[in-house]
């Protein structure tokens, strides 16, 4: 099945921030080794961008700036109410660039991470199943010259970070543990 590119009005069915066309251009400009998207058919391509929108919403869910075009539609954006990182108000009819841009690099992760199942869709490369992080297991504190250690059950966090794409959607987002007042 063909993706639904959102065009900017709220579309109750898209499915993607970028069309195969623009993703091609970008990865054509800024990737090195870009064979391994290039020797993917157009409906693996769709398979990677399809996840890589699902999983930009799903991370970024609570973080974007601004609120949603309508009540109904499928992704996150069009916002109204963004502003983006030079404080320039973000068009409400529109993806932004950098947003589509940070797409493509989601997908290219997953290509190069193990990629999609192209049988079942699935894909756990970018919000991958772990065992929950950040609960303390154990706490030794100590008071004479000052001692701390903590011991965290399965490591300190297990929320996996992507830094380009976080760069790329500066501004789009909220800054990681932002406090905002009510």
């Amino acid at each position: 099945m063909a993706i639904t590119v959102e065009n900017g009005t709220g579309l109750t069915n898209s499915d993607s921030y970028i069309s195969v066309a623009d993703a091609d251009s970008y990865i054509a400009l800024y990737m090195r080794n870009s064979s391994t998207w290039t020797d993917l058919s157009t409906a693996n391509k769709e398979l990677y961008l399809k996840e890589a929108t699902q999983a930009l919403d799903v991370l970024y869910a609570r973080r974007w700036v601004g609120t949603r075009l309508k009540e109904l539609q499928a992704l996150a954006f069009p916002r109204e109410g963004a502003y983006d990182q030079d404080g320039f108000s973000i068009d409400a009819t529109t993806v932004p660039t950098r947003v589509k841009n940070a797409t493509v690099e989601m997908a290219w992760r997953t290509l190069n991470v193990g990629g999609v199942d192209t049988t079942t869709g699935d894909s756990t490369s970018l919000i991958p199943d772990r065992v929950a992080g950040g609960n303390i297991a154990e706490e030794d504190v100590q008071a004479g010259s000052v001692r701390s250690k903590t011991t965290y059950v399965g490591g300190k966090t297990s929320t996996k970070y992507f830094k380009k794409v976080e760069l790329l959607l500066t501004g789009y987002v909220k800054p990681r543990g932002a406090i905002e007042r009510a």
